[in-house]
């Protein structure tokens, strides 16, 4: 009988590990966007508005980044549109509803 020496077999990562390795991934800027992207989405369905603000205090994102999250989730069939106290210094939208994309 041969021996195998537990370093000859291919290691699988055990629960922790694949958790430690999403955990990493997210922080890493993987993962971090498409998390964002739902936050906002389930913010807007508890809130009226999504101010630039609140996405700066929750993941300190820059205006260029909260300008292009709004356009992925408009890519996605939301329909979003500045609300009415919106200003220069601290962007605010709604949301109206959803649309089939496509």
């Amino acid at each position: 009988m041969a021996y195998a020496s537990p370093s000859s077999f291919s290691h699988q990562p055990t629960v922790g590990q694949r958790r430690g390795m999403l955990h990493s991934d997210l922080h890493s800027g993987v993962g971090e966007p498409l998390v964002r992207l739902i936050w906002m989405t389930e913010f807007m369905t508890r809130k009226p508005v999504l101010r630039l603000s609140d996405c700066q205090e929750r993941w300190g994102v820059s205006l260029r980044t909260f300008r292009r999250d709004l356009a992925r989730l408009r890519d996605a069939g939301f329909i979003i549109d500045p609300a009415a106290e919106t200003c220069t210094a601290d962007p605010a939208v709604r949301t109206i509803g959803w649309h089939a994309a496509g």
